[in-house]
């Protein structure tokens, strides 16, 4: 199944659905851009790296993963791989933490 792309407000639903712990969040931006601030229990792996690091991903292959980035055009890109991976329950945040935080949603580290 390809990918899905959803909005900030249904991702933070996803999130906050305690019915859910095997859900993962994967942040697909630099290092830098990830210790600026990003969501809670995300995933580090950069786009530029998806396809080599894919093993690392492989053991939640049958997991709901979300997938971000600064605006959402990387993490699109993600998702591809990840669906040409096989990976089949797959959603990429539209406009990406810029919209999350946009919507108020809390990031890590938060800053005062």
């Amino acid at each position: 199944m390809p990918y899905i792309d959803i909005d900030v407000k249904t991702a933070h639903n996803m999130i906050n659905d305690d019915s859910d712990s095997n859900l993962i969040i994967l942040d697909v931006r630099t290092q830098s851009e990830y210790e600026k601030g990003h969501l809670e229990k995300a995933i580090l792996i950069p786009v530029t790296e998806l396809q080599s690091r894919i093993n690392e991903l492989l053991q939640y292959i049958n997991n709901e993963i979300i997938v971000y980035c600064h605006i959402g055009a990387r993490s699109s890109q993600a998702s591809s791989i990840l669906d040409s991976n096989k990976f089949t329950k797959v959603y990429n945040i539209l406009g990406g933490i810029a919209a999350w935080e946009s919507a108020n949603y809390s990031v890590i580290p938060k800053f005062p």
